[in-house]
């Protein structure tokens, strides 16, 4: 499975805001600044992105509670009508909305979670076990934020899945909640996933359609009316998936109060502009759509016309898939002359097309119109999802960078899985500095000389076809800091501001074969832009604590020097 780094892309914020204060027009047509009232209800966005656990296919969970928290940390009202299942690992490919309403005006210091299961999965469909399923999740903001009457604000919470899941070796997974949430006013031009709604009027003539709009598949974040712009080059595709050509024969299939769309674009002053419509419904009736499912091809077979799904999650109906609440490790499909098939683009394809590019370990996304518990499925429509160019790697080899490193694939890529790409790729920097992610959303740059063999990163590429012999440009690589946790105590090696004695931590992450091949006690270097988390906050202070308090434990995150130091870019103390 493709994966993006944890905390280090600018993740596609899915986020749709609409609580805007919209000021009047002042004599001679000048803009008069917009009127704040003292007091009174806001408008809050709240959408919810993950970093992903690149040794999972999925983390199923139950969301039963969100709340914004005071500057006390108190919570307030509750923002969801009802409880909501997600994928944590699907959420890292774009934001899953959660609630838009309206809220008390004043200051909040972050949001807080409630789960009530979380089940993570193996690439084998097959549950993993999990030590705690239940937790609160409280995630700040950097500072205070002000959601002003008569206005609104998004928020866009990140759950760093990699550093919250760990492995202890025997196959349970921990989970201890990590990350960050941010508040920002309105925001446009940013990519958006689909959204649901309901036709409140459709011109033609104009390409406008108004909605009164959902964003998940769930219809439970209402969005209230959203104006559409269609253009010559929207995909207009009717409730068969078939392509409508002209906005007229378009218009004459909907009934406006009735017929529920899916819009696929992005949002842009204001408006939604629209990539792709879909026809969901025509006249009210219930969804075509009874179960929508996802996850990674296994067993293709166009002749007999059957395949395996080894399962992530559950889009829609969860109930039927699960009734006894445990989602199924694999689950078995087949399809005949009346199913639709889509590539990644939604463009309609042949069996024979669609053959050509499903490999086992492929991403599909299936969806069914009836639900047989004893099975195989009948899909109805069976869609490619999005290939990513993100992937999880090691190093293997970085004598020649900055030019050239050689890295190890991780073993669960979808492409490796499905034998697309070979598993060790030979990779072209486009320059000498490159991301360090340090965790918790904090990155730095990274000269390509401190590249290490054994080093965990996340490249963006274009891999070459497997058994070909070309070069891949690495167009982003993203670095994922050493991470271990132990005692700091004074150093009198030379040059070394303290020696870290360490901890067993499940889920160390490598360093670089400069210090994770060594035994014993490890000097550190504070690098001068040093992030300091926890009970101290500035590295002076640090480097002042260090040697004067017995036994101080801290977790530390950088890379190897060439001499068998750790250079530190990140340090939580705990007092």
């Amino acid at each position: 499975m493709a994966v993006l780094p944890k905390s280090s892309l600018v993740l596609p914020a899915s986020v749709l805001f609409l609580g805007l204060a919209i000021g009047a027009c002042g004599s001679g047509g000048a803009p008069a600044a917009p009127s704040i009232p003292a007091s009174g209800p806001s408008q809050l966005q709240l959408a919810l992105v993950s970093t992903p656990e690149p040794g999972l296919l999925a983390v199923d969970a139950r969301i039963v509670s969100v709340r914004l928290l005071d500057v006390d940390g108190e919570p307030g009202a509750e923002l969801l009508d009802a409880p909501v299942h997600i994928d944590m690992q699907r959420a890292a490919q774009g934001a899953v909305w959660l609630a838009s309403r309206s809220v008390a005006s004043g200051d909040y210091s972050g949001v807080r979670f409630e789960l009530d299961g979380l089940q993570p999965r193996g690439f084998d469909g097959a549950a993993q076990a999990v030590d705690s399923s239940s937790a609160l999740v409280s995630l700040d903001f950097p500072a205070p934020a002000r959601w002003h009457a008569g206005a609104g604000r998004r928020c866009l919470a990140t759950l760093d899945l990699a550093a919250a899941l760990s492995d202890d070796g025997s196959g349970t997974w921990s989970f201890t909640p990590q990350g960050q949430a941010s508040a920002e006013g309105a925001v446009y031009g940013e990519p958006l996933r689909i959204v649901r709604g309901t036709v409140v009027a459709f011109d033609a003539e104009r390409g406008i359609c108004r909605l009164a709009a959902q964003v998940d598949e769930e219809d439970n974040a209402d969005l209230g009316r959203v104006e559409v712009d269609l253009t010559a080059t929207t995909l207009l595709l009717d409730d068969q998936h078939a392509t409508v050509a002209e906005l007229a024969a378009y218009a004459s299939l909907l009934n406006p109060g009735s017929s529920v769309l899916e819009v696929r674009g992005c949002l842009a002053d204001g408006r939604l502009r629209a990539e792709r419509v879909a026809l969901v419904s025509a006249n009210g009736a219930p969804h075509h759509t009874l179960v929508k499912l996802d996850g990674l091809v296994a067993q293709w077979n166009p002749l007999a016309g059957t395949f395996e799904l080894r399962l992530a999650s559950v889009q829609r109906g969860r109930g039927l898939v699960a009734p006894d609440g445990n989602l199924p490790q694999v689950v078995s499909f087949a399809f005949d002359s009346e199913t639709k098939f889509a590539l990644v683009d939604g463009l309609p394809s042949t069996p024979a097309e669609f053959a050509a590019q499903c490999a086992d370990g492929a991403r599909l996304t299936v969806r069914c119109a009836a639900w047989n518990p004893l099975g195989p499925q009948i899909a109805t429509t069976i869609e490619l999802d999005e290939p990513h160019d993100v992937y999880g790697a090691s190093i293997l080899d970085a004598e020649d960078a900055p030019a050239l490193i050689f890295v190890q694939l991780d073993p669960s890529e979808e492409a490796v899985v499905g034998g697309a790409a070979d598993a060790q790729v030979e990779l072209a920097l486009i320059d000498d500095q490159l991301v360090l992610d340090l965790g918790q959303g904090a990155q730095t740059l990274l000269p390509a000389a401190q590249l290490q063999v054994g080093q965990r990163l996340f490249v963006t590429a274009t891999l070459p076809a497997k058994g070909s012999s070309l070069v891949a440009t690495a167009e982003r690589v993203v670095v994922v800091a050493g991470r271990r946790e132990g005692l700091l105590v004074a150093s009198a090696a030379p040059g070394a501001d303290a020696v870290l004695h360490s901890l067993p931590l499940a889920g160390d992450l490598p360093f670089g074969t400069a210090v994770d091949g060594l035994a014993g006690p490890k000097p550190v270097l504070f690098a001068p832009d040093c992030l300091v988390r926890g009970d101290l906050d500035t590295r002076a202070a640090l480097v002042a604590t260090v040697g004067h308090w017995p036994n101080l434990r801290a977790r530390v995150r950088g890379v190897a020097t060439a001499d068998g130091a750790i250079m530190v870019h990140a340090v939580e103390v705990d007092l």
